[in-house]
């Protein structure tokens, strides 16, 4: 844990995965010996959470599932788990699975399994495909369904995820609407603008975020968060993720 700028907030690296059903059947070797350096580690998860199912598979969740899956998350000393709940659509709006009497009775079943766990479903999406930032009546909406889901999920907090393609990317021609992937100059500080918002509507919610890798080496496909965009988004939030890889690269 860090203090920056009289924001105490923790700073968690993810590798995003795909991660879901098949997580059920793992198991650590060795797990007895393996020693716990006092880290909380985070993971992203599919949606198999709260929707009951695996989308790709059908496959269903089932509570023996579910157990298992606490057990694995103690295992690799796992504190906070991203369920998917997301992306929000066109509107503003998340699905409706991340508020259905599945998705509520599984966060019930993971906090008694797992007491410890902190549980703040992902939600977010890419500019210009099923986010627009720069739409003050998405952003209204946008804000009123996350609140939304706290409430009915009776979880910490949320995870954000808002991503912007890079022009010049090929993903950037087959993810987003026609147009490119909007203002770049203006997209830092939209961000940061949401995040203000959802802080002032929600002042005791766990806020995580995540912010693409800031290494001036590295050369991603997304938009980075420069230093003095990401001076003012730690203000509202209270823990970082940063992105360093993700499930559609090749």
């Amino acid at each position: 844990m860090i203090r920056i700028f009289n924001n105490t907030f923790s700073i968690v690296s993810i590798i995003y995965l795909i991660f879901g059903f098949t997580l059920l059947t793992l198991t650590s070797c060795n797990t007895d010996k393996k020693i716990k350096i006092g880290q909380k580690n985070a993971i992203w998860t599919q949606s198999i959470f709260l929707r009951g199912f695996q989308p790709s598979t059908l496959n269903k969740l089932t509570e023996e599932g579910i157990l298992n899956y606490t057990i694995t998350l103690k295992q690799n000393n796992i504190r906070y788990a991203y369920l998917f709940a997301g992306p929000f659509n066109k509107n503003g709006y998340l699905p409706d699975y991340a508020f259905s009497d599945t998705a509520v009775n599984t966060v019930k079943l993971l906090k008694k399994f797992y007491p410890d766990l902190i549980i703040l479903p992902w939600v977010g999406g890419i500019q210009n495909k099923t986010v627009y930032l720069n739409d003050s009546n998405w952003v209204k909406y946008a804000l009123l369904d996350s609140k939304k889901l706290i409430e009915t999920l009776s979880v910490s907090g949320l995870h954000f995820d808002f991503e912007f393609i890079l022009k010049g990317d090929p993903l950037l021609e087959r993810t987003v609407s026609e147009g490119g992937s909007g203002d770049c100059d203006s997209y830092g500080n939209n961000v940061n603008e949401f995040h203000r918002k959802f802080r002032k509507l929600m002042p005791d919610a766990f806020v995580s975020s995540v912010v693409f890798a800031t290494s001036p080496g590295t050369k991603p496909w997304k938009r980075k968060t420069s230093l003095e965009e990401l001076k003012v988004l730690i203000q509202y939030v209270d823990q970082l993720s940063f992105l360093y890889y993700d499930t559609q690269l090749y």
